[in-house]
């Protein structure tokens, strides 16, 4: 039977705009005679003795009944092989931006504010988005609250769009779905989660964050849901007589003795290859270059590993 290219492939193009619809037959054999058919859904285009393999199916103006599904189908002595266009107006999905400086905003009492910024991507390819749907919820939860975001300007490629959720309940997370809308209709959607945290620390002389772990927030960490245990956080005042008497250190960094620290327990019933991790918070921060012009980042962590059963 004949072999065609492509088998299938998807044209997004803009109402009014004209396309051109290719499949390459790239070889038959017997060669002669090619029959072949063109469909647009169940509705026959065209169909006979095919002449010029390779000739495409043009549309000078698309409008709303030229979307759909066309089938080129070649056929000769020995079999048959198609190609399957997709012709719509659907705009590409959003992209999100993940490198927005502190997109989370604490509020007084239980709520926060997230900043969530994106750029369309190839918005060029369809008609213009006028608006996206922002729909978002708690993960695990059913219900889904939706906004309107309005686009005020023509999109370009790389532009930054932004819209902030207010009133989100600490600290729980929320999955986000955005689409953008174009005259042909919704197009494709993308998801991600929004997740809250606690702004780390600044120092007010050098301006660096720090993190004693002196409150219950931990300075925005969190404990890694895939672990097999949990750090806790423990001061030399307030450790739990059940463990071994010497371990932790006898004071914070700070040196005093009611200073707080995060503590693994590592005896029994742990086993080798047991994991706790704790995860920071994402840090925004403009690097300092170095004199080979590279940027550079410097992370400091107080640690105690002493003790008579630990040998070191």
């Amino acid at each position: 039977p004949p072999q065609v290219d492509p088998p299938h492939s998807e044209v997004r193009q803009a109402l009014g705009r004209s396309v051109s619809l290719r499949c390459s037959v790239l070889r038959a054999s017997p060669a002669r005679p090619l029959l072949h058919e063109w469909l647009l859904g169940d509705r026959v285009l065209t169909s006979g003795r095919l002449e010029t393999p390779g000739e495409p199916w043009d549309i000078e103006r698309l409008s709303r009944s030229s979307y759909g599904t066309y089938n080129f189908t070649v056929l000769n002595e020995a079999g048959a092989a198609s190609c399957l266009f997709t012709l719509t107006g659907r705009a590409y999905p959003p992209e999100f931006f993940f490198d927005t400086a502190s997109p989370v905003r604490s509020t007084r009492g239980d709520t926060y504010s997230y900043e969530l910024q994106w750029t369309q991507m190839n918005p060029d390819a369809v008609d213009q988005v006028t608006s996206y749907k922002l729909e978002y919820r708690q993960v695990g939860q059913g219900r889904w609250d939706r906004v309107e975001v309005t686009v005020r300007s023509v999109l370009r490629r790389g532009d930054l769009m932004s819209h902030t959720l207010s009133d989100l309940t600490k600290p729980r997370a929320y999955e986000v779905r955005l689409t953008p809308v174009t005259a042909f209709g919704d197009g494709d959607s993308a998801s991600r989660i929004l997740r809250y945290y606690e702004a780390p620390t600044l120092s007010p002389q050098t301006g660096d964050a720090s993190c004693g772990f002196e409150d219950d927030s931990l300075c925005g960490f969190s404990l890694d849901p895939n672990g097999n245990f949990n750090w806790t956080r423990q001061s030399a005042a307030t450790r739990s007589p059940k463990f071994t008497p010497n371990h932790g250190p006898p004071a914070a960094v700070a040196m005093a003795p009611a200073g707080f620290f995060m503590f693994i327990e590592t005896s029994r019933p742990r086993n080798l290859g047991d994991r706790a991790r704790l995860l920071s918070p994402v840090y925004h921060v403009t690097p300092p270059r170095t004199s080979s012009g590279l940027s550079a980042f410097c992370l400091y962590f107080y640690y105690h590993m002493y003790g008579k059963h630990i040998g070191t």
